[in-house]
């Protein structure tokens, strides 16, 4: 069974049994064209153009006879502008008088169409009509290459067209179809503007029953069936959004499909037909959408991981942004697709343009010989709809962007060259921007082809060419990685410098340490020494009772600094001599109110010298256990951290007893403490009153 939807492409000539909707828009056209030898059709993209010429004003027109003869009335030369829009016309209208050398009339000057068609000696009542679909694509010829020869080729293009209408009883009559939004740049052709502001056939927006009518008037053909709830989903879906007519149609064609798998002839389509999705749609997203994301996610999940990077390649290569930032296509000849990415393409093109499977994404249809065909995506709402390609189109203007950049700087820096003699490379965070984008983006020279300027006599090279682009970005690298090397090896040897004079420095240290070390340790034995002959003196001092001898000494104090310092464990005899001296001594000094000292050496010999402070005291001459010095002693702070007064210390043990008073005056006492327990402690304590 023929299917009663085209799906995504426009209609071709031969399926206008199943073109509907449009019968009002048809014969508003046909009737322009009459009027008019020059007519230009507009309308947004998505909103039937292309269908109402091929199934619509073609299929009409050229069955025509005249006076319902054998002869043709309608002659019919269709073409794209394309790569070449002078070749294209060339070709199309070598089809119609392929005895007639086209090249050679056409490249005369601009009448050259009014000559040829009086050469090939048409029956005055027929008519040549010149269709240029996708009339947009002239401007992106022209600007693809900013060179004085395309924009002559394309003004000369016009013209020849154009010239048509200065012709009395013309036999010529063209027809632009041209999406409004490039209405603007016809201003760029001396003329053109004119002729549309003239000329213009706006299609209107298809109304609802227009739109029911595009739903129902196959299906009734057939006499297939329709849920009335579907028709309604359908219709409020087409008419919430932009390129709604597309979208409807390829929705159509995807439920019919799933419809007659169904095998079910007499059952209606269903809302369940419809909703028929490998992935299930989130509750946000248009339906109508979401089949065309839903159905060409599935072909793209179908291939393999190879094939896949061939498809973004390929559909990369189909598509660009031109001036205004808006996505067109871009058909190339299947050659060249397959000469840039290789053969391996053909699988993925016919992936995507098999209509036994409903894929009518790329053009032309299967099962048209891919060689010598001109590759094209089946409809422009492709581009801005799948979202896939979206991201696709995205990253190949940030490549495109990153890539002209390179080139241009390349370009800047030749120049320099030549005029100064130097050439300044790339650096820095520019440098690292490109490498990391040359490695992940992988340009090819036929990628980059498409960015390539027109030839420039100063660099006697095209601009943006990508091999001086390259060479440029290698150089930089090898200059930079070169002093990076320089920079390191610079750092090795301050490095190994340093180490050098810290090992140097380090030696000296060392040295000093042990010099330091050794003589400390000398003066260490000279001061023990000094102490140990000190010690002497005081006890021979004190055996004699010279006290002159030892006032003079200042024994004293100095007894107290070394009770203080003296590391009596070692040496509990020397720590003895002292206050033994010092308590010997100690009757020969007056009694006194002032500072009062305490020193106590305990059983091992270690010594300590905490002090107490007793200003203006008077002290009994006689000192015994109940003494007032010995019950005011235990309320003062002793500066010692193990014990913070006498009485804390004392009270553990036996009651003090006084053993001995060295004279009636004297303040200097020896105490013995015996302890209570299993062990003696014996604790000495010096209590001495300076001048």
């Amino acid at each position: 069974m023929k299917p009663p939807f085209p799906g995504l492409r426009p209609y071709l000539e031969s399926e206008s049994d199943i073109f509907f909707g449009q019968d009002s828009a048809l014969q508003a056209l046909i009737e322009r064209l009459n009027s008019q030898h020059i007519v230009t059709l507009l309308g947004l993209s998505g909103c039937g153009k292309s269908s109402l010429l091929n199934a619509g004003l073609l299929a009409n027109l050229r069955p025509r006879a005249v006076d319902g003869g054998q002869l043709h009335r309608w002659l019919i030369a269709e073409m794209k502008p394309g790569d070449n829009p002078l070749d294209r016309l060339e070709a199309a209208l070598e089809q119609l008088f392929p005895s007639i050398p086209v090249r050679e009339e056409l490249g005369a000057d601009t009448s050259g169409l009014e000559r040829l068609v009086a050469r090939a000696g048409l029956d005055p009542r027929q008519r040549v009509l010149i269709v240029v679909d996708q009339f947009e694509e002239l401007f992106r010829y022209r600007r693809a290459e900013s060179s004085v020869e395309r924009e002559d080729r394309a003004a000369y293009f016009v013209k020849l067209l154009l010239q048509t209408r200065r012709a009395e009883a013309s036999q010529i009559y063209v027809l632009f179809a041209m999406r409004s939004e490039f209405l603007g740049e016809c201003a760029m052709f001396y003329g053109l503007a004119e002729q549309v502001n003239s000329g213009t056939f706006l299609l209107p927006k298809m109304t609802r029953d227009q739109l029911e009518e595009t739903i129902v008037g196959p299906l009734d053909d057939l006499n297939i069936g329709i849920e009335q709830e579907l028709v309604q989903l359908l219709l409020n879906e087409s008419e919430d959004q932009d390129d709604g007519l597309p979208l409807l149609q390829h929705a159509l064609r995807r439920t019919w499909e799933t419809w007659q798998r169904r095998s079910q002839p007499q059952a209606p389509l269903t809302v369940a037909d419809f909703k028929t999705f490998r992935r299930p749609a989130s509750p946000n997203d248009s339906l109508l959408k979401h089949h065309l994301n839903d159905h060409l996610d599935s072909i793209y999940d179908d291939l393999k991981p190879a094939q896949q990077l061939v498809a973004e390649r390929m559909y990369r290569l189909l598509s660009e942004h031109d001036g205004s930032g808006r996505a067109v296509r871009r058909p190339l000849p299947y050659n060249q697709l397959a000469s840039e990415i290789g053969p391996e393409v053909e699988a993925v093109v016919e992936a995507f343009r098999d209509v036994r499977l409903g894929r009518t994404f790329l053009m032309p249809p299967f099962p048209q010989e891919l060689a010598g065909a001109t590759i094209d995506i089946s409809h422009e709402c492709l581009l801005r709809r799948w979202n896939l390609l979206k991201s696709w189109l995205e990253a190949e203007v940030r490549d495109a962007k990153t890539y002209t950049s390179i080139a241009e700087d390349a370009d800047a820096a030749q120049r320099r060259q030549i005029e100064t003699g130097g050439r300044k490379p790339l650096a820095g965070a520019t440098l690292d921007t490109y490498q990391a984008w040359r490695i992940l983006a992988q340009p090819s020279s036929a990628w980059a082809r498409r960015y390539q300027g027109a030839f420039d006599p100063q660099l006697q090279r095209p601009l943006r060419e990508f091999a001086a682009a390259m060479e440029y970005l290698d150089w930089s690298i090898r200059l930079r990685n070169e002093d990076e090397a320089r920079e390191k090896a610079n750092r090795l040897r301050i490095r190994k410098l340093k180490i050098s004079v810290w090992a140097a420095v380090g030696g000296i240290l060392v040295l000093l340490l042990v010099m330091y070390v050794n003589r400390l340790h000398a003066q260490l034995e000279a001061n023990k020494a000094n102490e140990r002959s000190l010690h002497v003196q005081i006890a021979q001092a004190a055996a004699k009772g010279d006290a002159a001898q030892a006032a003079a000494q200042n024994i004293g104090g100095y007894a107290q600094q070394e009770l203080n310092q003296l590391d009596a464990t070692k040496n509990p005899a020397a720590a003895r001599e002292v206050l033994e001296g010092v308590i010997a001594l100690s009757q020969a000094k007056p009694v006194a109110a002032g500072w009062l000292y305490l020193g106590i050496v305990d059983k091992t010999g270690r010594a300590w010298a905490p002090s107490l402070v007793f200003n203006k005291l008077a002290f009994e001459p006689q000192l015994s256990a109940d003494s007032p010095i010995l019950q005011q002693l235990p309320g003062r702070r002793v500066r010692m951290g193990d014990f913070n007064n006498l009485r804390e210390y004392a009270q553990p043990h036996a009651a003090g007893k006084v053993s001995q008073v060295l004279a009636p005056n004297a303040v200097v006492t020896i105490g013995r403490v015996d302890t209570t327990g299993a062990s003696a402690q014996n604790v000495w304590a010096l209590v001495e009153v300076a001048r």
